[in-house]
């Protein structure tokens, strides 16, 4: 069997940061060879199978043998502030949120991230009480980008590279969020809804499909059909339109009530509207074309029970890392 891509590369992971080791955690499933030097953190908030998932493939290092693995290594994860002696590896970090004056205390929790990448300004209920995100969704995202620098690095000759390789988890987190922040510096608010259109959930006899409520009202008229309300010039220019979004929602639930999901998505298409099927979770799990190609790993979670989670998209030899 042919050699992962990394095979020949020593990686030592002295951060703690979630975002860095997840980033040894990608390079160690690419076939580096990955070891700790750092204790872990107790689990405290994250959960025993996220400390697993991230030290999966990694070896700990004893501490005899740091000095010597340290000066073979070809990178080194660490957190900021963490210094080096002299040493040839690339040197890879993650910038914290604390990095900078007057938020040396504050915890780079998902909730706090989201919130200060702008997220929560527009993931709301219908109540406008803000959604926070969960899970470590800007971490990985960010150990991602962090690896995609060390491989560029490693990729040039060695008199080229840069000494060190850094990834901000504040700078991630509103690179995420590219259209949100762009239209209020060019449009002065956030209304994404008015900005691209609304999308309708709706409930058809068997299922529910989501409806892209955008687009020139001509076409959702044709689509809406008897049920076109007498009175719709408050639809036509879609700012309006996206005024009176739980109206509309209202008519189009009416047209579809009766249909299923099959027939509501012929109808729309004929109409030259995008729809889409929504599939409930069992669905998705349950997906032939997932469990082909290996897509669910078994994992344990933390109160004993078993579930599934996904595991890396990319497919190296055929292999999923």
């Amino acid at each position: 069997m042919a050699q992962l891509p990394l095979h020949d590369l020593v990686v030592v992971e002295l951060g703690s940061e979630i975002a860095g080791r997840h980033c040894g955690l990608v390079l160690a499933r690419q076939g580096a060879t990955v070891h700790i030097c750092t204790p872990r953190p107790e689990p405290a908030r994250d959960s025993t199978a996220l400390q697993a998932m991230l030290d999966d493939g990694k070896s700990l290092l004893d501490p005899s043998r740091y000095a010597e693995v340290l000066r073979s290594a070809d990178v080194v994860l660490l957190d900021e502030g963490t210094e080096l002696p002299p040493s040839s590896a690339l040197r890879a970090r993650i910038v914290p949120l604390g990095s900078a004056p007057g938020r040396t205390d504050w915890v780079a929790d998902e909730m706090v991230l989201q919130t200060m990448g702008g997220s929560t300004d527009f993931t709301t209920a219908p109540d406008g009480t803000p959604h926070f995100g969960f899970g470590h969704r800007v971490q990985f995202t960010a150990g991602l980008y962090l690896y995609s620098g060390i491989v560029g690095q490693l990729m040039l000759e060695r008199e080229h590279r840069a000494a060190e390789v850094s990834v901000s988890l504040l700078e991630t987190m509103v690179s995420l969020l590219p259209c949100h922040t762009t239209q209020f510096e060019y449009n002065g608010n956030t209304d994404t809804v008015g900005q691209t259109g609304a999308r309708h959930v709706l409930r058809c006899v068997d299922g529910w499909v989501a409806l892209y409520g955008g687009g020139p009202w001509a076409n959702i008229a044709a689509f809406l059909g008897p049920h076109t309300p007498v009175d719709s010039a408050r639809f036509v220019e879609s700012g309006s339109r996206a005024q009176h979004m739980a109206e509309l929602d209202v008519w189009l639930q009416k047209r579809v009530a009766a249909h299923t999901v099959a027939e509501t998505i012929e109808l729309a298409t004929n109409h030259r509207l995008a729809i889409a099927e929504l599939p409930t979770m069992d669905a998705v799990l349950a997906d032939a074309e997932y469990e082909r190609r290996g897509v669910w790993t078994s994992v344990t979670l933390p109160d004993g029970r078993r579930g599934r989670t996904t595991l890396g998209n990319a497919l190296v030899n055929g292999v999923r890392r």
